[in-house]
Parts: structure tokens; sequence; C-alpha cells
């Protein structure tokens, strides 16, 4: 997974201290960690949506999609392209519209033993009671935030949907928060030991984090690592102007994130934006993005989600009000884990 960067990194994709106390919210369950600095953007409006309901997958299983994404490790392949998704139906997934291509682990065993794998201080591995061990599964790696732990993303993730659709992989930092120098090697080994040992399909490899996690998320993009077939980063930053391939994204971000305000940059999260559309060549138009609202302790939560136009591939900006992480608006909202489901699955 090594490869051309963009520059010298901040030292450490993390900042802050450790983990304020959360309110409790429904949907989601509570998160922490703490953020970095970002880099430059344009300016767009936050658009107003959800509806109190059911969630609409945002993009759908298109003909085509964007083909496979190519191997584990340190990969030479890249995605391939083809196709318009198509509207979704949201919660269970729809019948799957692509061929998976499957690991070097299919057929060699079972499920786990409680469907969970655990080796302290470096990962966690879940399977979905589904898993069989010869039908490849979707994989979503997911980058906690720093001053975690790993566990961090999968007590938040945890009897979700998520958890039901997809074989779930909760890497460990070196340090702190995640440092791409420090890590990449990591992220290769974690990668390959679920290649080679584990049935997933090598072509719907996503990619979630929060704060450090979501960082590291945008740095991988910027060098253009080609294994994620979609991202989703929860309170991210922006280290480049765009990567060289568009990915179907989800971007969650807090409305006035003071956490991001605190490391200079802007807080309604425009900066963070801005690599998304460049990559994807989205006009600036937008069109509600049909998404729950829930509840975080007191305050009913808008997502406030829309879908960009003109997009070479799925591109949904949720700009929401969730007060979580010690009200600084920086924290894993609490319809996070519906939406990035909802997203994901489109795409099977």
């Amino acid at each position: 997974m090594h490869g051309s960067g963009v520059g010298a990194p901040p030292a450490a994709a993390q900042g802050g201290a450790g983990s304020p106390a959360m309110p409790a919210s429904t949907n989601a369950g509570t998160t922490a960690g703490s953020v970095s600095a970002g880099s430059s953007g344009a300016s767009v409006s936050r658009a107003q949506a959800g509806v109190t309901g059911g969630v609409r997958a945002s993009a759908g299983a298109g003909t085509g999609g964007r083909g496979t994404n190519a191997g584990m490790g340190p990969i030479s392949g890249a995605a391939a392209g083809g196709g318009t998704p198509s509207a979704g139906t949201g919660g269970a997934p729809a019948a799957s519209k692509h061929t998976p291509v499957p690991s070097a682990g299919c057929g060699k065993s079972g499920r786990p033993s409680a469907g969970v794998v655990t080796v302290a201080g470096s990962h966690i591995y879940s399977f979905p009671a589904s898993y069989d061990g010869k039908t490849p599964m979707p994989l979503i790696v997911a980058f906690h935030a720093a001053g975690n732990s790993n566990d961090q993303l999968r007590n938040i993730t945890k009897g979700s949907a998520l958890e039901t659709h997809f074989v779930m992989a909760f890497p460990k930092s070196q340090g702190n928060g995640w440092v791409l120098s420090t890590d990449s090697s990591r992220i290769d080994m974690r990668y390959e030991e679920l290649r080679q040992n584990y049935c997933i399909d090598e072509s719907r490899v996503f990619a979630t984090g929060h704060s450090s996690g979501a960082q590291l998320i945008v740095q991988l993009m910027c060098r253009n690592d080609p294994r994620f077939f979609a991202i989703a980063p929860v309170a991210s930053s922006a280290y480049c102007q765009k990567w060289n391939k568009p990915i179907p994204a989800l971007i969650i971000h807090g409305a006035d994130d003071r956490e991001r305000a605190n490391t200079n940059q802007d807080a309604d999260g425009t900066k963070d934006l801005a690599p998304y559309l460049a990559s994807n060549m989205c006009s600036m138009n937008t069109a509600p993005h049909a998404q729950a609202h829930c509840s975080s302790g007191s305050t009913q939560v808008d997502p406030g989600c829309v879908d960009y136009q003109a997009c070479a591939q799925p591109t949904t900006w949720c700009h929401h009000n969730d007060p979580q992480y010690s009200n600084t608006n920086h924290g894993w909202p609490c319809f996070a884990n519906l939406a990035i489901d909802a997203f994901f699955t489109s795409f099977l």
C-alpha cells in the first residue's frame, strides 16, 4: 500500500486529546476521538434535507457500477468505471447486480467462533451470521479516532445493519492516532491477512472512519490508493485538491465542527468537501437526499444531506447538527450507521 504521497502530511492525523464524555443518542451510540489540520477547498451551501422515516439508499446498485478493485496488500491494479447507479430502496441490500471477486481465503474455513476475531493492540474482525467462508462478502475497513482503541467504531456499529451486511475490520493505529507514513504497513498487513485467510469480495471493499481515521482515508485517496470501492469519512479534513479517479463518497461533517475550527480549519467543513467535488467532477447543483432524522440527547438532529448532481460517481454530503463530542458537533452523528449502511449496500 505504499506509493506516491501528497507532500508531507501532518505529523499525525489526530491532534487534540483524549475522549470527552458524550450524550446518549439513538440509532448510533456514542463516540470519541480527536482531530488535526486540514487544507484548502471551495465553498458550498448547506441544503436542508432529511425526512422522518425510512432511509433511502443514496445511489443504488447501478448497471455496471465501478467495476472491480484490484487485490489487496500493495496493489498495482485500479478500479474500473462504467454505468450510472440507479436509486436504491434503502434498508436491506438489493439483489446483487455485480459479480463478486473472491479472495484467496474463500473456502479455507468457516465462520470464526462467535463471529469475531480479536488480536489485542492490532485488530478486530467481525463476521455476519450469514458468513460461511465460501461465499465472498463485502468488507468495511473502519478506522478509529485519535485517543481511542480500535473497539471505538466496533462498539458504535455493533448490532447495526452494518454488522449484518458486511465483514468488518477494525485495525489499530501504531500510536495515538493515524500517521500515514508509520501506519501504512500495518494497514497492508491487515488487508493481506483478510484477503488470504477469509472470504471477502475484493470488488466491494469500503472504508469509513472518524476524525483521525477519516483523515487517514483522505490521505490514502490523495495518494490514489486503489483498494476502496466507496468511502464514508466522518469529520475529516482535506489533504489535497483531488485524486486521480472518481469514487462513490458519502461525506459526513458537522455544520459547526468546533474541533475543526480549533485547528484553524473551517468549522462548516466546506474545505473537506472540495476534493470530492473536484475528483468526482460534480456540478454545484444539489438535490435533497432523504435521510431519517434522529435524536441526540435533547436535540432533534437534521442530517442535512444532499446529493450532488452530474457527478462521475455518487457524491452525498451530510451537513448535520448533532451536538455530540462535548457539544462541538464533531462526533459520530446518530444517523451515521443508517446512512453509511444505505450508501454502501446500494452498490451490492
